[in-house]
């Protein structure tokens, strides 16, 4: 579901908007500005990076039991998750808050997406010696 509506905004950005500014016809594309005021296009990127995204990290999270760098990607799994959620849900009251999105889709994402390349990498080896 991530997937989906982050690809929506994109091709919309490159399919719609890019070419009618390029045509010149810009009238009504203020709602479809990647990061306009009032915009459809980031409330579905809000939607994908938060709120999707933010429910799959917590469902992930459990996976992660064992002792060491798992149990900080379990915890970093939540904590991107908790944030990505207020984010979320902070849009749509229109607070503030909606900027610790930020901090969860950098910092966070950045941390997370190299321990699962370690998780990955001791799994592929632990596979290939049973193969063996």
């Amino acid at each position: 579901m991530m997937n989906t509506a982050v690809t929506i905004n994109r091709f919309v950005q490159l399919g719609v908007v890019r070419q009618s500014i390029a045509l010149g016809e810009t009238e009504g594309i203020t709602w479809f500005l990647a990061y306009g005021e009032r915009s459809i296009m980031f409330a579905l990127e809000m939607l994908g990076w938060s709120w999707f995204l933010g429910l799959a990290m917590l469902f992930a999270a459990p996976i992660f039991t064992a002792p060491g760098y798992q149990r900080w990607l379990r915890w970093l799994l939540i904590l991107y998750g908790v944030l990505a959620l207020i984010s979320a849900v902070s849009h749509l009251l229109a607070s503030p808050l909606v900027a610790v999105g930020l901090v969860a889709w950098g910092f966070i994402l950045f941390l997370v997406t190299g321990l699962l390349v370690i998780y990955f990498q001791q799994t592929k080896n632990l596979t290939q010696r049973g193969a063996t």
